[in-house]
């Protein structure tokens, strides 16, 4: 949490109202209703303070799309600091990796992280700056009987500095990204400035897992630390969603390693992940076939996109753009899929006649490579939007501008 973030006041009284079973019930029941309507005309004979019932109802369709399991267990929540939290898919990838007998969170915010790696660690310790977020946060962990995780009040850093080394297994860190007046995406604008901590840290833990921002350059990252042994790019439902950085003390024993991991929140298995390999050749160039691939945005970030094609049999209409293409359908790919009805030459009248014709009244609009924005397109030819019906404008190897259409093909994965 950084210093000087506004946060909304929760004293041992707020929480246990919110906690209260009837409370809860009460939300379920109303957490559909806009929270500034319900602070303007709340309803008649409400137990509970308006204030309160608002910020949970402001709270509950974000915790119920990043983290359903935690719906209905009684627990208390922040807008203000729930943007920032990993989502249950991202929290439970990282259990996969991180495990062992003690952890220290040394940012630990709304605790999110912390409840899902504590069933990996026999003992806990978090550090918090903020008070009130704290409180917060250990509240939750009691209600769900996390009795070996251990609250600090204290600077992450300053915590640090003061125990002996090689006191945990693992560090986890997910600095504030909010700083006071704006929001910042490098590590070491963040706070903690983490790339000032990498020996300090490596001391106290044999590993270290650093949360970045999915719009952190790579590259950069890359020079910041010394000891990365892996640089994971996580999604979730197409998005990227967090960057994750893993330090090892003996990384000069090893090499880094860039992945990029596609989950999916309707799903519980850890979904598609792909680790770089030696240096891969780009698949070869050739006309648009009957199936186009848009690859996940976390296997374009990672720069794993001829493996990728590799790995599939997929191959290239053109090496500045990241579409794939094939003859073939594959299910499994980790992406979006489109099946290719008409591909044609990017002419405005042509193109009408043609929407005309074919009734094409609605469709998802996508550019690639191309001179006018999606919203241009769309007005262009008075487009409504369709999940279902897919329009791409591209340009070709050779620089011929094209109107891909088609339609897309739903998977477990897409």
């Amino acid at each position: 949490m950084a210093k000087g973030e506004l946060m909304v006041k929760m004293t041992a009284n707020d929480l246990s109202i919110i906690s209260n079973p009837e409370f809860q019930d009460f939300l379920r029941s109303n957490y559909q209703k806009s929270s500034y309507d319900f602070v303007l005309n709340p309803p008649s004979g409400l137990k509970f303070p308006v204030r309160l019932m608002a910020e949970q109802m402001k709270c509950y369709p974000k915790v119920a799309q990043k983290c359903p399991s935690l719906l209905g267990k009684n627990l208390v929540f922040l807008s203000s600091s729930f943007e920032q939290s990993s989502g249950e898919s991202a929290a439970r990838f990282k259990k996969t990796f991180m495990q062992g007998d003690r952890l220290l969170d040394l940012s630990c915010g709304l605790g999110i992280d912390a409840l899902f790696l504590a069933e990996r660690f026999k003992a806990v310790d978090v550090c918090e700056i903020n008070p009130d977020l704290l409180s917060v946060a250990k509240h939750n962990f009691n209600v769900l009987g996390f009795n070996h995780i251990k609250c600090h009040l204290q600077d992450g850093v300053e915590f640090l500095e003061k125990v002996p080394d090689d006191s945990y297994d693992w560090i986890y860190v997910d600095p504030s990204r909010r700083v006071p007046g704006k929001r910042v995406f490098d590590l070491a604008q963040s706070s903690p400035n983490i790339t000032t901590l990498e020996s300090v840290l490596l001391q106290k833990a044999k590993k270290v897992c650093i949360k970045a921002s999915p719009l952190m350059d790579l590259t950069k990252c890359k020079k910041q630390f010394s000891s990365i042994t892996a640089l994971i790019v996580v999604s979730v439902d197409g998005e990227c969603k967090e960057v994750l950085l893993i330090l090892d003390r003996n990384a000069h024993w090893q090499t880094s390693v860039t992945s990029a991991v596609v989950l999916d929140t309707k799903h519980t298995s850890e979904g598609y992940r792909i680790d770089e390999q030696a240096k891969i050749s780009a698949p070869k160039i050739t006309e648009i076939k009957q199936y186009v691939y848009d690859p996940d945005p976390a296997i374009v970030k990672a720069g794993l996109r001829d493996q990728l094609a590799k790995e599939f049999g997929l191959h290239l209409f053109n090496p500045a753009i990241n579409l794939l293409t094939s003859e073939e359908k594959m299910d499994a790919f980790p992406g979006r899929i489109f099946e290719v009805e008409a591909v044609l030459t990017f002419n405005k009248k042509l193109l009408h006649h043609y929407f005309r014709d074919h009734q094409i009244k609605e469709a998802s609009v996508m550019k690639r490579n191309f001179p006018f924005s999606s919203d241009q397109l769309r007005t262009m030819f008075k487009l409504k939007e369709s999940r279902k019906k897919v329009i791409c404008f591209t340009t070709l190897a050779r620089g011929k501008k094209v109107c891909l259409i088609g339609t897309r093909i739903f998977t477990k994965l897409n």
